[in-house]
């Protein structure tokens, strides 16, 4: 008997046939949180929590007294320290829904639509707080059901004019110490704390700036300065294009570093690297890590960057409530959840932060 010759390959069973789909979801959007989990994660147990700041008083040049001499009054009074600080907390969520079928098919990449659901959604949720917690926004009370909702103030927010060395920019306030360097021109407020007692964090307010090239000078500057302050900053985190500009300059003829070297060591058969990034700075005050950060978001406009330096010792993401999954029940033929997270920025000490805004992206970093 002789058979007739089918390409089996393409032989429809029971009229159908399952597409040739690798049973696997490849995920382009990796959740690497360069900001939040380089600083620290502490907890709170109010809408809005504070801290308390403080630091040591200035060097005495003139400490000297006579042998056997009384003790005298004393130098400092005791008493609270120099500031109280706070933020508010925060409530972001993702909502889920999956209908029964969805959840009870044979679906490509993942058993069951509902927790591969959870656990995307999740993953957008700390992505989402990683870029909000960077940002350029004023801390906002929640008001309740029917008002406004509560904001933390991003860390953009937290910087402050009042030890940079540009007068024609920066101004002495009554705020408190951070580092703070403008490439840009035209800036007609400053943010950081308005008010002492903690309860307002306003925005940087940008007016009719121009944005600028990030220079060499200007990281060593807020570098200087922290270090002055009694930070050690090891981080400078920015966004994909700037790093790629500051790691670019690094290799022209215009920037003041020394020759750069592979620390690696070489044998007669060592594979061979084409080192095409610089990813450490060694500073005259301290070793920065430069960090590219996919979620930093730009600022007062879409051709300014915010580039951060910082001490992550003295960062940290505090939670009234963590991270859950709360399960809203059957909505007709589906599942419905929630995850939320409950969080705020807290910054122990904002002099331990400094940032280079006003940054062009577009334009080649400058030595000066």
């Amino acid at each position: 008997m002789i058979t007739d010759a089918y390409d089996l390959t393409q032989l429809a069973v029971g009229g159908t046939i399952r597409e040739s789909v690798m049973n696997q979801i490849f995920d382009i959007s990796d959740i690497p949180l360069p900001f939040t989990s380089r600083i620290g994660k502490t907890s709170h147990d109010a809408p809005y929590f504070e801290w308390v700041v403080d630091r040591l008083r200035a060097v005495v040049t003139t400490n000297a007294i006579i042998d056997g001499a009384d003790s005298g009054a004393a130098t400092v009074a005791a008493g609270p320290a120099e500031a109280r600080a706070g933020n508010n907390s925060q409530i972001s969520q993702k909502i889920v829904q999956v209908s029964h079928r969805a959840n009870a098919a044979n679906t490509i990449g993942y058993a069951r639509a509902l927790a591969y659901e959870l656990s995307m959604r999740g993953n957008e949720l700390r992505r989402d707080v990683e870029a909000m917690s960077m940002m350029n926004n004023a801390n906002v009370v929640d008001t309740g059901a029917t008002g406004v909702a509560g904001e933390s103030s991003g860390l953009e927010a937290w910087l402050d004019d009042e030890n940079e060395l540009n007068a024609t920019i920066f101004l002495t306030t009554d705020g408190n110490p951070s580092s703070y360097r403008d490439q840009s021109t035209g800036i007609t407020n400053i943010g950081g704390w308005t008010n002492k007692t903690g309860t307002i964090i306003d925005v940087i307010d940008y007016g009719a700036a121009t944005v600028g090239a990030l220079s060499e000078i200007a990281i060593k500057d807020v570098v200087e300065q922290l270090y002055i302050n009694g930070a050690d900053p090891t981080v400078f985190m920015a966004r994909p294009a700037v790093v790629r500009k500051l790691s670019e300059f690094m290799f022209t003829s215009a920037a003041r570093v020394a020759t750069l070297t592979n620390q690696g060591g070489e044998t007669s058969h060592a594979q061979r690297v084409a080192q095409m990034s610089v990813n450490v700075m060694v500073t005259d005050f301290s070793v920065l890590e430069i960090v590219p950060n996919r979620m930093l978001q730009q600022s007062f406009s879409a051709a300014s960057d915010t580039a951060f330096v910082f001490d992550p010792n003295f960062l940290s993401i505090s939670y009234l409530q963590g991270y859950q999954v709360d399960p809203i029940g059957k909505v007709g033929l589906s599942d419905k959840s929630t995850i939320s997270v409950d969080w705020g920025l807290r910054v122990h000490n904002w002099t331990a932060v400094g940032g280079i805004v006003g940054i062009d992206d577009a334009l080649a970093v400058t030595a000066t």
